[in-house]
């Protein structure tokens, strides 16, 4: 076996596991205006996540058209059960941590006037920008401080406020390492309309899965959501010898449905999917001969082969759209 066919051997087992791990639970959404590849900002205590769902209408609510939705697998430990303080900051956390016993209102409220006063003048007695924001921030700090000596490591409650007509748990975890992103879709419906969550998702999945094989883009064809299906679950990287078969140049679909007919009966697949060249994946359709090699119709050899091979039925279908 080459070293080229061991190393397509190994991402496939890769990708793969990438794959089973998406199953996994604690699997959680979230949905901003902003691209990233880690967590690392936030306005409160942590990082906020929910269902799908709670993502999407969050964007609605606030009118966003063009966002991206996260989806990630958390490491929770010991998460602490409250109601939705819609906020998680200052006094609204107080009451959730004074609620459980872990903190004496009084003496935190107090701890915050101090604070207030250290920060309000600096050593020339002239006022601080920013200083309550500073303060609070660090009053705030500290009573997350307390939750984690507490055990704690997360707060989750029944969000009332984001896709209320099914009320789910939402998240917050404290800490950017419980995070792990293992999917981004990017969805503008500016530009694509009312499209539905899964046709992007599928999409985009598509599109990862090709790019981790290899190349630097992905022209996606007008695949419905059930072929898109059918190639993340059935397709695979054909790495085989290719045989040139005659064909008119820039009609693979027909040139294979062509084919089909006149060969099916010898063991000739259809096979429809994508493939690479000058490192662009397109769509792109060709045959399986009995003997397991390409049966290219187009007169070109393209750098890799990705797709799925149709049953009878489809293949029917194929021929019928295509000839």
């Amino acid at each position: 076996m080459s070293k080229e066919i061991r190393e397509h051997i190994d991402r496939v087992k890769n990708w793969k596991q990438y794959l089973i791990e998406n199953i996994d639970d604690n699997i959680w959404y979230h949905a901003s205006s902003n691209k990233f590849d880690l967590f690392n900002i936030t306005n409160d205590i942590g990082y906020h996540f929910g269902t799908k769902e709670q993502a999407i209408d969050r964007m609605k609510q606030q009118k966003i058209k063009q966002y991206f939705l996260y989806k990630v697998k958390l490491v929770i430990n010991k998460p602490l059960r409250t109601i939705d303080k819609k906020t998680w900051f200052g006094t609204n956390l107080l009451d959730i941590l004074s609620v459980n016993k872990l903190v004496n209102r009084k003496e935190m409220l107090d701890k915050l006037d101090n604070l207030k006063k250290l920060y309000k003048y600096d050593e020339n007695g002239k006022i601080i920008p920013n200083w309550s924001e500073k303060a609070l921030r660090e009053w705030n700090d500290e009573l997350k401080q307390i939750l984690y000596s507490s055990g704690y490591d997360s707060i989750i409650y029944q969000n009332k406020f984001e896709n209320k007509a099914t009320p789910e748990d939402s998240i917050v975890v404290f800490n950017k390492e419980q995070v792990k992103i293992i999917d981004v879709v990017e969805i503008d419906l500016k530009v694509e309309g009312n499209l539905e969550y899964e046709s992007y998702r599928l999409k985009n999945k598509l599109k990862n899965t090709l790019l981790y094989f290899g190349g630097d883009d992905v022209e996606l064809g007008l695949d419905t959501d059930e072929e898109l299906g059918r190639m993340l679950n059935d397709g695979v990287l054909f790495d085989v010898d290719v045989v040139n078969l005659k064909g008119g140049f820039g009609l693979c679909h027909r040139n294979v449905a062509d084919k089909y007919k006149r060969f099916s009966s010898g063991g000739f697949k259809i096979v429809t999917g994508y493939a690479l060249s000058n490192g662009i994946w397109f769509q792109h359709s060709w045959g399986l001969g009995s003997t397991g090699k390409i049966m290219e119709t187009t007169g070109n050899k393209y750098d890799m082969y990705y797709g799925y091979i149709l049953n009878e039925e489809e293949s029917d279908e194929f021929c019928f759209s295509n000839y």
